[in-house]
């Protein structure tokens, strides 16, 4: 029996060595035999795992990243985690360095000019304007247009319903009166036109000269035209009237000695028919 076991040890052993296989661990009972080998979960070839290194963003050549995708990497990306912070960004009202210049909300394209409201009536002095996203002093407003910043009653919007004062209240250039013509601002009907005002000259001039709510009405200049009752083309000298614009049934001549035949006129053919037809007379 023993040499049949020792015979058969000796088999196996040649076997092993004949396939690369290492059988220095064999059990006593014949048992199972460890190939010294490396198991499927074992060392591995030298090549990275799947879970190696991610990808984490772009690098470029000096291996700077660029987190947030906006195109500008860390070296000069002051925040590489919002996209909308960049070198090249707008500069905005939000307390943030956008720009990466070191300096937050510097010369932002939305900020608001302020003026300084002296008087607080909520207008200020134009020559105080200032640029900033916060007003620069508690007396600081975002309306202009005052003309007189010591007093409060002079700013855009005040009231003038006072024809007998002469002062600019509303900043709107007009003094009251029309130096001109010495008319109150307040009761001309168009203070920006000089020769508009109560008492002036109407004219043809498309214009209510005299502010009376009518324009070109018996206008000075205007022409006198003749009803034409007979389509001749010549006025009836007995029946007028003043006019800028040619009324219907009217002409300019005023030499037709009889209106109501369109055969008599100042052009007619004299014949023999006792009628005075070329109104010679």
């Amino acid at each position: 029996m023993l040499r049949t076991i020792l015979i058969m040890s000796l088999a196996v052993a040649c076997q092993g060595k004949s396939d690369g296989t290492d059988t220095s661990s064999v059990s006593g009972d014949g048992g199972s035999v460890s190939d010294g080998g490396s198991s499927d979960g074992g060392a591995s070839d030298g090549g990275a795992s799947d879970g190696g290194a991610s990808d984490g963003g772009a690098t470029d050549d000096t291996g700077n990243m660029d987190g947030d995708g906006d195109g500008w990497t860390t070296d000069v990306d002051c925040d590489d985690t919002d996209p909308s912070v960049h070198p090249e960004a707008d500069e905005l009202c939000n307390g943030v360095d956008d720009d990466c210049d070191g300096e937050v909300d510097e010369d932002a394209t939305d900020a608001t000019t302020w003026y300084t409201d002296n008087d607080n009536d909520g207008y200020g002095d134009d020559a105080t304007a200032v640029t900033a996203c916060d007003p620069p002093s508690e007396h600081a407003v975002s309306e202009g247009g005052d003309c007189d910043d010591t007093d409060p009653a002079y700013h855009p919007g005040a009231t003038e319903d006072d024809c007998t004062d002469p002062n600019d209240y509303n900043c709107d250039g007009s003094t009251g009166y029309a130096v001109a013509v010495g008319v109150a601002a307040c009761e001309d009907c168009d203070d920006a036109d000089p020769t508009a005002f109560p008492g002036g000259t109407e004219v043809c001039d498309e214009v209510d000269n005299d502010c009376d709510g009518s324009v070109d009405e018996e206008a000075t200049d205007a022409t006198t035209w003749y009803e034409d009752a007979d389509g001749d083309g010549y006025g009836n000298p007995a029946i007028s009237t003043a006019a800028c614009e040619q009324p219907t049934g009217t002409v300019a001549d005023d030499t037709d000695c009889d209106d109501a035949d369109a055969s008599v006129n100042p052009g007619a053919t004299e014949v023999c028919n006792e009628v005075d037809d070329d109104c010679d007379g």
